[in-house]
């Protein structure tokens, strides 16, 4: 392909994000670079970009309160003068790894990749690099966790800092947060590889908490009840959302009775809510008990669709 037709091609009217690799949770970062400019090694670079953000971190909220939790989602913006230069480096080196140099030198490429380098050089301001950094600021007796986005120059100077979202949760959910931020498995306390369905749950709930940042709102106690859920599937040793269910039911049944001597006859089964459009919108669950001298009694417990107790129906029980 000629070159000219070659670079007719390339869109020159937005820059480009170039690589983004990761997700809120912990990647591997890799850098966009070009092989005709030598700069620092990339585990350099990105050690000396954490370290800047950390040290920042550490001198506005101090030592004691500042805690680095994560590092992910690198991207790096180009100018279309960068993309070109980088196209015409990849051509070169696509005749050099097929041992063409007669077709290198016919092609003239490094004849102009001077005037393109020099042009790259001008618009080495408008490259930006942009780093996601997920931390948390103790405070008295919770945990203010933020994502949070810092955008850095060509010299790799802060040049912005925008917080995406935050949450605030209990200190006592300290090291649930991480397991839950890490993927880490967390039904047991053995130093165990995650299963399935504890990804699967750690996945539902973190989709939520997605939504949920998007939407403003409702954010601190979704994440509070996902560890609250978390420590009950790490007491019972189980994800299951029956298995769930029927024990955050009675634990609430018992906190509703206070010293009670309660006898638990029967449970019911774990009763699936859709909507029209086969939505789930929440879950029912009934327990049959009685009190000590009391007749039978039948509590069905509403929860959401995240198992969140939202209301409860007390009836006398009639075989």
């Amino acid at each position: 392909m000629a070159l000219e037709n070659y670079f007719s091609q390339l869109n020159t009217t937005t820059s480009l994000k170039c690589w983004t690799l990761g997700s809120i949770f912990i990647l591997l970062l890799f850098s966009c670079i070009t092989p005709h400019e030598p700069i620092e090694t990339i585990d350099k670079s990105i050690v000396s970009r954490e370290k800047m953000i950390e040290d920042t971190l550490r001198e506005k909220y101090g030592e004691d309160h500042y805690i680095s939790l994560a590092f992910g989602q690198l991207t790096v913006y180009k100018p279309p003068s960068f993309q070109q230069l980088d196209s015409l480096y990849a051509i070169k080196q696509d005749y050099i790894e097929n041992d063409d140099l007669r077709g290198l030198h016919q092609s003239g490429i490094e004849d102009i990749i001077p005037g393109y380098r020099a042009q790259a050089q001008n618009d080495i301001d408008q490259v930006k690099y942009e780093l996601e950094h997920i931390f948390g600021v103790k405070n008295t007796d919770s945990i203010r966790v933020m994502h949070t986005y810092f955008t850095f120059n060509h010299s790799d100077e802060i040049q912005s800092i925008s917080n995406l979202y935050d949450y605030i949760i209990h200190e006592k959910y300290e090291e649930l947060h991480q397991k839950y931020l890490y993927g880490y498995h967390f039904t047991t306390n053995r130093d165990l590889y995650i299963s399935k369905s504890e990804n699967e749950f750690l996945e539902l709930f973190k989709q939520r908490e997605w939504e949920l940042a998007q939407q403003k709102k409702g954010l601190d106690s979704f994440m509070n009840h996902t560890f609250s859920l978390m420590k009950l599937a790490q007491k019972i040793n189980s994800v299951d959302f029956r298995t769930l269910a029927k024990f955050s039911s009675i634990e609430k049944l018992k906190s509703l009775h206070p010293g009670a001597s309660i006898t638990i006859e029967e449970f019911g089964e774990l009763m699936m809510l859709e909507n029209a459009n086969d939505q789930i919108i929440g879950y029912e669950f009934k327990i049959i008990w009685k009190a000590e001298g009391a007749s039978l009694k039948a509590t069905t417990f509403s929860f959401s669709p995240f198992l969140k107790h939202k209301s409860y129906i007390t009836q006398d029980y009639e075989n």
